[in-house]
């Protein structure tokens, strides 16, 4: 288990791999994690969704997990 919060940045459109299955490897962890769904996006939303990455990106870094 990771002793830092964990963030997944995962697109809805990703096609080689279901949301279920990291949903499931997430909820394994025992440390605090957050899920943040691109709906337009697929395996890369630091390009397809550009400015909504980086807006997300920023807020995680000054959020508190807890």
């Amino acid at each position: 288990s990771f002793e830092v919060p964990v963030a997944f940045l995962e697109g809805r459109e990703v096609r080689h791999l279901r949301a279920g299955l990291v949903e499931h490897y997430a909820s394994q962890l025992k440390s605090e994690h957050k899920f943040v769904w691109f709906e337009h996006s697929a395996h890369c939303p630091q390009w397809e969704e550009p400015t909504r990455f980086v807006a997300v990106v920023e807020e995680l870094c000054h959020e508190d997990f807890n």
